[in-house]
């Protein structure tokens, strides 16, 4: 599951609160949508919470 938001703030806090509630197969999109309509690239997998725009 990819949680995203505008900016990437909120859904940093929402990918807290799943984790912490168990949930395993979840990341952030950690730099919100706004990047993504303005660059669409590639999304990869950064590290173990954040998913980023592959430039």
């Amino acid at each position: 599951m990819v949680i995203h938001c505008q900016s990437g703030d909120r859904s940093s806090i929402a990918y807290s609160l799943l984790a912490r509630h168990g949930f395993k197969n979840v990341r952030n999109y950690a730099n919100g949508m706004s990047e993504w309509a303005n660059e669409q690239p590639q999304m990869v997998v950064k590290d173990e919470k954040n998913v980023v725009m592959n430039a």
